[in-house]
């Protein structure tokens, strides 16, 4: 199996939507799979699906160093990064301009892309203001023409990171990308479209329509 399948078969085992029949063995075998793809929040979100004395001893000795060092690993990717990943820089017309700056094309696969389609736009907004999420919100609305501004703070709380707080709280830390990928079990094209949006720092392809943030 190849690697995008097999990280959204994890994905889709621990968001409960399959994998009902995976044993202790095989949940090792997926943990193995993490460790060697640099998985590492994956790996770790899998250990309380092996449960004490389930394999051989030698199974669990060995588990206990690939979760060492996946910790490891994380914390060490964590404390490397310099700040929130906002390098998405795009200056956009000021509100007294009455200019509505446009999104780029977005093709999500996912069958919740309306959803995707404004966190992405609260996203890019975000980027835009210095993470300030009510004026992203509102820009949202006007690009979007959505009327209430509850329902995209719905779109990116309550369908997604259960509060206002813990989005921003994601954004600021840089994990929203890996969250978004395991709420949604996010497509290889739609992965891309957040990762492009959130880490891109050169011209690239969104869906099918060629975009650039320079």
């Amino acid at each position: 199996m190849n690697k995008e399948k097999q990280r959204r078969r994890i994905l889709s085992f621990l968001q409960g939507k399959g994998g009902k029949d995976a044993d202790a063995f095989c949940v090792y075998q997926w943990i193995e799979r993490c460790h060697f793809e640099g998985w590492w929040d994956l790996a770790l979100s899998l250990a309380q699906s092996v449960p004490p004395n389930s394999l051989n001893q030698d199974y669990h000795k060995r588990l206990n160093y690939l979760f060492s060092d996946c910790r490891h690993n994380l914390k060490t990717t964590r404390d490397t990064k310099v700040g929130p990943k906002r390098r998405y820089i795009r200056r956009i017309p000021s509100e007294c301009s009455g200019k509505v700056h446009p999104l780029p094309d977005l093709m999500f696969e996912n069958s919740s892309r309306e959803t995707l389609r404004q966190i992405y736009s609260v996203l890019f907004y975000m980027n835009s203001y210095d993470g300030d999420f009510p004026d992203a919100v509102r820009w949202s609305m006007r690009v979007l023409n959505v009327n209430d501004y509850q329902t995209v703070c719905d779109k990116c709380a309550r369908r997604f990171a259960g509060t206002v707080y813990r989005f921003k709280e994601s954004y600021d830390s840089g994990d929203i990308l890996q969250k978004l990928d395991m709420k949604f079990g996010l497509s290889p094209n739609d992965y891309m479209i957040f990762k492009d949006l959130l880490e891109g720092e050169k011209s690239y392809v969104i869906g099918q329509k060629a975009y650039t943030n320079e």
